[in-house]
């Protein structure tokens, strides 16, 4: 126990590495599809794991990790290291943050699959 409060669970955890400094996330955020590669490549890894507890659907990633929560009741923790690159690809695009904010907010917002 830490702290006197509940027992240490043992958690795997499953790592999905995205990376915002390399070129093909910068062309990504320039030609406005970087978030559906965000989605592809998590929705990718989430296969190799989960693969059948879930069919991808017009919900994109938000609509996989409902699925997969749903039949395993196991949460999601996301660690978003450089969450703001996109702020900084697209200073002037306000429409591109825009965008990413509220595939953010539509991926955690009232998420019960998140910890």
């Amino acid at each position: 126990m830490v702290g006197g409060g509940a027992p240490e669970q043992e958690v795997e955890l499953m790592g999905l590495y995205l990376n915002p400094g390399n070129e093909a996330f910068r062309q990504a955020v320039t030609d406005d599809i970087f978030i559906d590669k965000i989605q592809e490549a998590a929705i990718r890894e989430l296969e190799a794991e989960y693969g059948g507890c879930f069919v991808a659907d017009q919900y994109g990633l938000s609509g996989v990790l409902g699925q997969i929560y749903a039949h395993t009741k196991e949460g999601f923790i996301f660690i978003i290291d450089e969450w703001d690159c996109v702020f900084r690809f697209a200073k002037e695009r306000q429409e591109i943050q825009k965008a990413y904010l509220d595939f953010l907010r539509g991926l955690f917002k009232g998420a019960e699959s998140f910890g």
